[in-house]
């Protein structure tokens, strides 16, 4: 069993921080983060007057422009003490770029983790009994390798998948090639970069063929399985959260 995660002899009060592209081409995502929040123990609540943490503006080059949005998101996640999100990008951005662009972030910015993270790091749980028979390859985005922490903790969550058997190249793929705004500006060298990886899940690849392609981050789930449809043939796509969650009840 889980350890129920508390301050001081209370409860921990937990925000779930939902990306603005989880929110709006990925919801499930989002739903599959409070089933399993909640089911192992957590406090937790959809933070529903949170914005988004400014990070498209940052990488499009207005810091200003960032700054004012993060501002009102950090505002709506300060009553929690956690904030967790299902995007090692986000959970970056909060973290560490918006408090260099905005100094009052920082408080909120210490409290927020990404949601394998804070699983593995604060719950103490390695083995959440999910499972998924598949052949399946874990892509760990760029933002959640920066923190060895989190990408050690999504490694050991979806190793303890039962069924699952993981893809694991050596040396690792880098980069799916999506960065925000630098695959619109650079379509042409963001879509090499994402086939690189993609090398390694076809049927003459590396790594043999797969069912199903696994991310930490929507984004990256976007980017390449965009770059698989265009091949083919599909290949299935699952945020690590919603293999470690399971399929929705009916």
């Amino acid at each position: 069993m889980p350890r129920r995660a508390l301050v001081g002899s209370r409860p921990m009060r937990v925000g779930l921080f939902v990306p603005c592209y989880v929110d709006t081409l990925y919801p499930g995502v989002a739903a599959a983060s409070m089933r399993l929040l909640r089911r192992l123990g957590t406090d937790v609540e959809f933070a529903r007057d949170a914005a988004c943490c400014g990070q498209p503006f940052l990488n499009a080059g207005f810091p200003s422009l960032a700054a004012k949005s993060g501002h009102r998101c950090v505002e709506a996640l300060a009553g929690y003490d956690r904030i967790v999100t299902p995007s090692g990008s986000c959970a970056h951005m909060l973290r560490s770029d918006l408090p260099a662009i905005l100094p009052s972030a920082s408080d909120v910015g210490s409290r927020v983790r990404e949601l394998g993270a804070f699983v593995v790091g604060e719950l103490g749980v390695t083995d959440v009994g999910a499972s998924l028979e598949a052949r399946g390859y874990l892509h760990i985005g760029c933002q959640l390798r920066k923190d060895p922490d989190a990408a050690d903790a999504a490694a050991k969550l979806a190793r303890s998948v039962r069924g699952l058997t993981l893809v694991e190249p050596s040396p690792r793929p880098a980069c799916c090639g999506f960065g925000g705004t630098f695959a619109v500006k650079f379509p042409e060298l963001s879509a090499r970069i994402g086939g690189r990886t993609l090398e390694w899940l076809g049927p003459d690849g590396a790594g043999g063929p797969v069912d199903v392609l696994i991310s930490t981050d929507s984004s990256c789930l976007m980017h390449l399985g965009g770059l698989l449809d265009r091949r083919g043939p599909a290949i299935r796509r699952l945020h690590l959260v919603e293999v470690l969650a399971g399929p929705e009840p009916a």
